[in-house]
């Protein structure tokens, strides 16, 4: 197989033609690395990248460059699995109070009570066992930005692209709401990728 010089992932261009341009790529990476999505799964940045229109492709796509390009992620702890939970059909229709015990570096532990709404995911606690805060007045803070981002600016895979608070006010996505956009950016990555054969490809 032939090692494409102009290829993020080296492959040909003349045979694999429907690969990431080296833009495509560099925004991948300038998104991975964005600290603003320090604490968000790459599947909420993927639906982030359509919805923006910055970066149109599946999901599938991100994680075969993520894993071929080495790129890392920050691990995020998660609750271990109690078996299929209730499922409710729309929102307000059943929420959850979720507790958990946080300590400070000052040695306080305080009692956190969230309550989350089982259609739309509305607050949750993923952020915070990546993060270490001073006191109680740092911990408010911290909560303020935490609550407001999940719920207004972080899109969820469970709910297909919308964020909590979109999905609380009964927003709905149509099944194909970005198949023209990832059609269109197929077409003009084939373009692209034509036009930066290598001297090996040519």
């Amino acid at each position: 197989m032939r090692n494409c010089e102009t290829s993020p992932i080296r492959l040909c261009k003349k045979i694999y033609t429907n690969q990431l341009t080296s833009r495509e790529v560099s925004v991948m990476k300038q998104l991975l690395v964005d600290e603003r999505f320090k604490y968000w799964p790459v599947c909420s940045i993927a639906y982030f990248a359509l919805r923006e229109d910055i970066l149109n492709i599946s999901l599938s796509t991100w994680y075969y460059y993520i894993n071929r390009l080495g790129i890392g992620r920050p691990v995020l702890l998660k609750k271990k699995e109690q078996g299929p939970g209730i499922c409710s059909n729309r929102p307000h229709e059943i929420w959850h109070a979720d507790i958990m015990v946080m300590k400070t570096l000052d040695g306080i532990k305080s009692y956190l009570y969230f309550l989350m709404d089982n259609y739309s995911r509305l607050i949750k606690y993923r952020y915070l066992f990546k993060q270490d805060f001073r006191d109680i007045h740092n911990l408010r803070k911290g909560l303020e930005w935490i609550v407001f981002d999940y719920n207004n600016n972080r899109p969820h895979i469970s709910l297909r692209g919308l964020t909590p608070n979109e999905a609380a006010t009964g927003e709905n996505v149509p099944k194909d709401r970005w198949h023209e956009q990832i059609i269109q950016a197929q077409k003009n990555r084939l373009a692209e990728n034509r036009k930066e054969l290598c001297r090996i490809c040519k």
